[in-house]
C-alpha cells in the first residue's frame, strides 16, 4: 500500500512538473512574441516620425528662405526672421532625434532577426 501511495504521489508530481514546464514554456513564447511585435511596432513609429520630421523640416526650410528674402525686401521684421530661424533650428533637431531614434529602432529590429 505505501509503495502504491508513493507511486500515486509520484505521477501526481511528475504531472504537476509537466504542466508548470509547459505553461513555462508557453509564457516564454508569448513573451518572445510581445518582445518582436513591439519591436516591430517601435520601428515602424520610429519611420513614421523620421518621416513626418523630414516633411516638417522642408517645411520650416522654405518658410526660412521666403523670410529672407521678405526681411532682405523691407517687408519683414528681424523678429519674424529670427522666428523663421528658430523655428528651422528646432525642426532640424527634431530630424536629428528622430534619425537617431530611426537608427536605433532598425538596429534593435536587425539584431532580433539575427537571433
Amino acid at each position: 500500500l505505501t509503495q502504491w501511495w508513493e507511486t500515486a504521489y509520484k505521477l501526481k508530481a511528475d504531472k504537476i512538473a509537466i504542466e508548470t514546464a509547459q505553461l513555462t514554456q508557453y509564457d516564454t513564447e508569448r513573451k518572445l512574441q510581445l518582445r518582436d511585435q513591439q519591436t516591430r511596432d517601435q520601428l515602424a513609429e520610429a519611420q513614421q516620425l523620421y518621416e513626418a520630421c523630414q516633411k516638417t523640416l522642408r517645411t520650416t526650410e522654405e518658410n526660412y528662405r521666403l523670410m529672407l528674402v521678405n526681411y532682405r525686401a523691407g517687408t519683414a521684421t528681424i523678429a519674424e526672421l529670427l522666428h523663421a530661424e528658430t523655428m528651422l533650428l528646432q525642426a532640424q533637431n527634431r530630424q536629428t532625434d528622430a534619425r537617431t531614434a530611426l537608427l536605433l529602432a532598425q538596429r534593435k529590429y536587425q539584431d532580433l532577426c539575427s537571433h
